[in-house]
């Protein structure tokens, strides 16, 4: 059985429905920012404990506190799949995230997942169900003629998700009414339905998930070679463009995922737009401040106080939205000038926000490309778990030999220095973790079995003769490194696939999932360690 989602655009049928997501969204956030501070303050009382019965107890507090808040939200109408939805994003943000650092603790109440889940999972018909219904019938959505006069056709589906109860027990529903370009698989059973909610700017764009138990499993092709290893990596090419993963195959064919500068790199266009956005704001600012000195209206300054140090748009818009119904004498031009001013920002910022989306866009479908290519190719995908927090954190000491032990750094490593920290900003926008996720697809629908191995010494193995590396012997910015031990000259990401490839090949599947293959790498790992170990030991 192979678990696919299949994602609509949709929109919420009407204002009551939109205000019963947006309050279920709003809870959604308040539990994950609770979720996160409690996990941090695990983490900071979990590396001050000294022992085990105290690591013990602290972890027993905190499932109490995970229950008390799951039954406060419960109280306050949060439904279930929701809460389960907020739960399993908190774990895998814990997950991602290194002991040694906070999560994050801020999340946008305008955005997330309504979501219910089905169980046991079942094909959704009608309106019969009590957690999700799909219409049998066609809807028009928006009003009822388009620009041209002609009439508006009916090309909609009503889909409903339960979010809480009437006082008579029965279903309180929210619809929307999603765009079905393709129909859901007959052989397959809902098990979720998700309808998310995602800022772009000033609006919002609702998407509805069905995930989708395929009962049908692809056959593996057998003829097709064993395994490939994708070592998921960021770096930088010479020319500008910069790869984010790189694959051997058991067939000793080799490749790589290239995404150009113009889709990672500075983007002049996105760049341009909020040089400009920021130069008129500051230029409506002055105007306003030259106008409050002559304002004696009391109301009307202690409005206007925060417009010293503020330059977020909504702190603008609301100025606004609370001017046109305290107007004064004299206000007319200044009034006029501010309502230009938002009119045209919140054209450039859409335009900015979806010009930044497309580039995301362009990653993640290249991304699912170079894996779908991968699993229809090969058996078996091993692809490693990357931490994004933990590519952030490859930096060095950013100094060189001349200022290395003064107090400050010279200009040159200071500019290289804040390259790194641009660099690794932008590894968001190139989204490794993703190749995982997308690899984990695409195996599910093509009939391979994607593995997921630990990324830890990867690296340092050498492919040729096993020889672990220390991570001082082969820690450098350079993509071609000489082993230690046999002196082979390699591609350390090349290097990494190779390993990656090999533990895809050993591991045991039982109905097309892995069964205990990072075991025995580890314990071989630790082999080699020992090795090495006694090896230097013998040389001294």
């Amino acid at each position: 059985m192979s678990i696919l989602v299949y994602e609509y655009w949709c929109e919420p049928a009407t204002d009551t429905d939109r205000d019963l997501l947006m309050n279920q969204l709003r809870l959604a956030s308040e539990t994950r920012r609770e979720m996160a501070r409690m996990e941090n303050l695990r983490r900071y009382l979990f590396r001050a404990a000294q022992d085990k019965a105290t690591r013990t107890w602290i972890w027993g507090h905190h499932a109490e506190a995970i229950k008390t808040l799951r039954a406060k939200y419960s109280d306050l109408g949060l439904t279930w799949g929701t809460y389960q939805h907020v739960e399993e994003s908190a774990d895998a943000s814990a997950e991602d995230t290194l002991l040694c650092d906070d999560v994050r603790t801020w999340f946008s109440a305008g955005e997330g997942a309504v979501a219910v889940h089905l169980q046991p999972p079942r094909a959704l018909r009608g309106d019969s169900d009590r957690w999700a219904k799909v219409g049998t019938t066609l809807v028009r959505h928006g009003s009822p003629l388009m620009k041209n006069g002609q009439p508006r056709p009916s090309r909609h589906t009503e889909v409903s998700i339960r979010v809480g109860s009437n006082p008579d027990r029965s279903p309180q529903w929210a619809t929307v009414h999603a765009l079905l370009h393709r129909p859901l698989p007959a052989q397959g059973v809902v098990s979720r339905v998700r309808v998310h909610a995602r800022r772009i700017a000033t609006k919002t764009r609702w998407v509805v998930q069905f995930v989708v138990d395929d009962l049908v499993r692809p056959v593996t092709d057998i003829t097709k070679p064993l395994a490939v290893g994708i070592d998921i990596g960021w770096r930088k090419h010479p020319d500008g463009n910069a790869r984010i993963a790189y694959w051997v195959g058991s067939d000793g064919d080799s490749g790589e995922l290239v995404i150009p500068e113009a889709c990672w790199g500075r983007d002049p266009k996105s760049d341009s737009l909020r040089s400009i956005r920021n130069l008129n704001r500051n230029e409506v600012q002055r105007k306003l401040l030259a106008y409050r000195a002559s304002v004696t209206d009391p109301d009307w300054l202690a409005m206007t106080g925060q417009l010293y140090n503020t330059t977020k748009f909504r702190k603008y818009v609301a100025l606004l939205n609370w001017w046109r119904s305290h107007r004064h004498d004299g206000d007319q031009a200044a009034f006029e000038e501010l309502q230009a001013w938002a009119k045209q920002d919140r054209h450039l910022w859409e335009w900015e926000a979806n010009n930044r989306k497309k580039r995301e866009a362009y990653v993640d479908d290249a991304t699912r490309k170079f894996v779908a290519h991968l699993c229809q190719r090969y058996q078996r995908v091993g692809v490693e778990a990357p931490m994004l927090a933990d590519m952030k954190r490859r930096k060095g000491d950013g100094r060189c030999d001349g200022c290395r032990g003064l107090p400050k750094r010279c200009g040159t490593c200071f500019n290289t220095e804040r390259q790194r920290e641009l660099n690794a900003k932008r590894i968001q926008t190139l989204a490794p973790a993703n190749v995982r996720l997308f690899a984990e697809q695409a195996a599910a629908k093509f009939g391979a079995a994607a593995i997921r191995v630990e990324p830890a010494h990867t690296t340092l193995l050498c492919s040729r003769c096993g020889y672990l590396h220390a991570k001082h012997q082969l820690y450098t910015v350079e993509r071609v490194v000489q082993c230690c031990s046999c002196g082979a000259e390699y591609d350390q990401d090349e290097n990494a696939s190779i390993n990656l490839m090999r533990v895809a090949m050993r591991a045991i599947l039982v109905d097309g999932k892995p069964v205990g293959s990072n075991e025995v790498v580890v314990r071989e790992r630790k082999q080699r360690k020992t090795t090495n170990m006694s090896k230097k030991k013998v040389a001294a």
